[in-house]
């Protein structure tokens, strides 16, 4: 780019008030001078921009000096309640230990009441997949077909929440090697 233009974009950028219409289009007919003028722009904005958040930092500090002591008494006592509450101080009595599930064993052939599975887990160990899925079928009230008759003999170790639906049931089940459970019309089907 001559000088020319370089002076011509730089006076243009101080000054473009000053230039009619007619002026300014055949000035940016140039390629050049229409791509100089864009970059002389972004850097301008981005000077300008690495002016202002100095400015902006310093109110936001005064107003964090001012906030900063609030938070810390916040955080105290959300922490004293927390630790009281803990302790079973509120109580008077110490605290029992906290569990987060029951856990109970399903012998062959039984499935619990809806109300008591509803509340506990439900262990299957070492089960075939057809003794498994014949309780979940009673329990959501499904049926089960099998793609492959091999499959209704792989054993398995299974956690059961029965508190989640059937949909979430079948996506752990399916997340074992070598079987593939979906629900079809009220049907549990079974495949590789």
């Amino acid at each position: 780019m001559s000088d020319e233009k370089v002076r011509t974009l730089l006076e243009l950028l101080d000054n473009v008030e000053q230039y009619t219409d007619v002026e300014l289009a055949h000035i940016f007919a140039d390629k050049d001078m229409r791509d100089g003028y864009e970059t002389l722009v972004m850097v301008r904005q981005a000077c300008q921009n690495m002016e202002r958040p100095q400015m902006r930092l310093k109110q936001q500090s005064s107003v964090w000096l001012m906030v900063t002591p609030f938070l810390f008494l916040l955080v105290v006592a959300v922490l004293g309640y927390a630790a009281y509450y803990v302790a079973g101080l509120s109580s008077g009595e110490p605290s029992a230990p906290v569990t987060d599930t029951a856990v109970m064993s399903v012998p062959k052939g039984e499935i619990p009441d809806k109300e008591q599975a509803m509340q506990e887990k439900v262990v299957f160990e070492n089960q075939t997949l057809k003794e498994i899925l014949d309780k979940l079928s009673v329990y959501y009230h499904v049926g089960v077909r099998y793609e492959e008759e091999s499959l209704m003999d792989l054993r398995l170790y299974f956690n059961w929440n029965p508190s989640e639906d059937i949909g979430n049931v079948l996506i752990i089940l399916s997340n074992f090697d070598h079987i593939n459970l979906n629900l079809e019309d009220d049907t549990i089907v079974v495949s590789k």
